[in-house]
């Protein structure tokens, strides 16, 4: 999954790609801002995924990372809420153990890839490129 031909918004503007992470952790927030920001990214973040739902209503980003167990809204729901409002907006799952079962249970849920916390530069390096977000330099 990723790319599919089609023009998405990333490719018709200037400004570098935005990450969501819809993550109730402030710790894992900011280590995780700090590499998004590292790798050129533009970062946001939501606490619960019923944020997460309003934040890409609002702004749209061109990635989602989603953590699983959060309050208000759990990770799975919002990913599958996600999916149905945004079919193509690439939603990483984001888990504290990529146990078989747990991994399946996102991916049912609409997720395109599934990463194990913590999570490195490597992991993200190789998500953005899976997704294209790596936007050519004029």
């Amino acid at each position: 999954s990723g790319a599919d031909g089609a023009l998405s918004p990333r490719t018709l503007r200037a400004e570098p790609p935005t990450v969501l992470y819809v993550e109730d952790s402030k710790i894992n927030q900011r280590m995780t801002a700090r590499i998004v920001k590292r790798l050129g990214m533009q970062f946001a973040s939501a606490d619960d995924g019923r944020a997460g739902i309003k934040a890409v209503e609002d702004s749209m980003p061109d990635l989602v990372l989603m953590d699983r167990h959060m309050p208000v809204m759990d990770g799975l729901t919002a990913t599958r809420k996600l999916r149905e409002r945004w079919p193509r907006l690439p939603v990483v799952a984001v888990t504290g153990n990529a146990l078989p079962a747990e991994v399946a249970e996102f991916v049912e849920a609409g997720a395109d890839a599934v990463l194990s916390k913590p999570i490195s530069e490597k992991d993200l390096q190789r998500i953005f490129k899976q997704f294209d977000l790596y936007a050519p330099r004029a």
